[in-house]
């Protein structure tokens, strides 16, 4: 498996939340539930973000899968948020955003021990 798939389900899902911000406000008021509604369109363009920086590491095949599986998660819950209106919208957003976040963070920390470890091992030689 290659990281292009990411990059399209990045994108897809960016483009998704974009499309669901314009149908937010063109298609009804925009009030208190409005302000959820433009929340939850910054959490996922932050989830399609991520998933973008996520496919510019090694991942090894399974943890493409796990990137991917989580990204058609991501895009199913954006089109489950047009149907839906209130803090419902923004808890799921969140949600999908909470774990692009955790998986970039493992594999920032993980990045970073692997260059601490090179950098010990060049100084040992």
């Amino acid at each position: 498996m290659n990281t292009k798939l990411i990059k399209i389900l990045s994108i897809l899902i960016i483009l998704l939340a974009l499309v669901l911000l314009v149908y937010k406000v063109f298609f009804f008021n925009i009030g208190m539930f409005g302000v959820f509604s433009v929340s939850s369109v910054i959490f996922y363009c932050a989830t399609g973000y991520y998933g973008l920086k996520l496919s510019k590491y090694e991942l090894t095949n399974g943890e493409i899968r796990t990137v991917i599986t989580r990204l058609i998660i991501g895009i199913i819950c954006c089109q489950i948020s047009f149907f839906l209106e209130g803090v419902l919208v923004l808890i799921i957003s969140v949600v999908v955003f909470g774990f692009f976040y955790a998986l970039k963070s493992n594999y920032d920390e993980w990045n970073e021990k692997i260059k601490e470890r090179n950098n010990r091992k060049k100084d040992i030689e």
